[in-house]
């Protein structure tokens, strides 16, 4: 199991782990109430933002110095939006499928994600999160893969900024083709669609993404798309690939094998960590990720933190918390988490170049 609580580099005994049908029952039923309304409202919240911020462009936008705080600002939204459309994904965001349907491809289109292709690979990221083999999302990095990648693409190169602008879209187009990649997004007859149902979706995405590409390019010039849409977009995606790193990125982080794992455990190896209280408010407090990895279609947004407070003192060391700075915490462990290996043949995974217990 999860074996140390983390409150940034220090550690506390362990005690017993309740059952997860204990947490299930502890957790407040309103916790569990989804309001289509109020979803609504964070989704046009979030969309009236970034109107207003490119409907005041010219003005905001009247120097370098301005123009490159714009971008960041409007990326930084552009995530929120993202993650208003990620409760669309995990039926989280409504009872109704065709409102989750319309609302998610409204979030994720103008940020370039085939909502149906993403909901597919994050579903099973979730179902196997931590896997050595089986998570689609978040895999492992084997000590032979890394050593293999480590000659064309150093961890120096792989973990600086701007990588991170990037990530994500080469994730979701299943290039190159590495253990955290579970095939094209995009592609209705990608190995990551199993059904008719799966390939049906994703062309609908597809389309959809190719329509608003359309759109852009009919509607705009090519140099204001290039100037105000792409940068944005691509800063957005770096707030993903972040976030995403850091709630599943530690020196202590374990995974588990055929032999080890279970979905419990594996929820509980993702990390909560803060952003500050105004950027956890912004971005729909998705650092609450670990009670969202244990009822991840069951509570929307709105509702982590009332969960979290009841869950944290009932799974005592076994919640993870580290509240170390974000940006420190990413230094750490893009230094130091490169690659996972096998402890004593236990089927029991840990970073070897973690840092030394303090």
């Amino acid at each position: 199991m999860p074996g140390s609580f983390v409150e940034g580099s220090h550690n506390i005994c362990v005690d017993k782990l309740p059952a997860l049908t204990e947490l299930r029952a502890a957790v407040p039923p309103e916790c569990f109430e989804k309001k289509p309304l109020l979803s609504l409202y964070y989704l046009l919240k979030d969309l009236s933002i970034l109107a207003l911020l490119y409907y005041f462009r010219e003005v905001l936008t009247s120097n370098w110095l301005t123009y490159f705080i714009w971008i960041q600002v409007v990326g930084f939204f552009g995530w929120c939006l993202f993650v208003v459309g990620h409760d669309c994904g995990h039926g989280s965001f409504s009872d109704s499928y065709l409102l989750n349907q319309i609302c998610g491809h409204v979030a994720h289109t103008p940020l370039l994600v085939p909502f149906n292709g993403w909901k597919v690979s994050h579903h099973l990221h979730h179902l196997n999160h931590n896997h050595t083999e089986n998570d689609h999302g978040w895999k492992m990095i084997s000590k032979n893969y890394y050593e293999s990648i480590e000659t064309h693409v150093p961890s120096k190169v792989r973990f600086t900024p701007v990588v991170q602008l990037f990530m994500f879209h080469w994730y979701l187009l299943g290039i190159p083709d590495g253990p955290a990649l579970s095939g094209n997004h995009f592609n209705p007859y990608s190995k990551l669609f199993s059904t008719p149902t799966q390939r049906l979706e994703a062309l609908v995405s597809t389309t959809m993404i190719i329509g608003w590409i359309f759109f852009l390019f009919k509607t705009f010039s090519f140099s204001s798309v290039l100037i105000y849409y792409l940068p944005p977009a691509l800063v957005c995606s770096a707030w993903l690939s972040l976030v995403t790193f850091l709630h599943h990125t530690h020196p202590d982080s374990k995974y588990y094998d055929n032999k080890t794992w279970s979905y419990y455990q594996g929820a509980l190896t993702t990390i909560d960590r803060s952003y500050g209280s105004i950027l956890d408010s912004l971005h729909h407090n998705i650092e609450t990720h670990v009670v969202h990895h244990l009822f991840f279609t069951g509570i929307p947004h709105y509702h982590l933190k009332r969960a979290t407070q009841v869950i944290r003192p009932l799974l005592g060391s076994h919640f993870q918390y580290d509240s170390t700075p974000f940006w420190k915490s990413y230094l750490t462990a893009a230094k130091h988490c490169l690659y996972a290996t096998e402890g004593n043949s236990d089927g029991v995974y840990t970073y070897k170049t973690a840092l030394p217990a303090q």
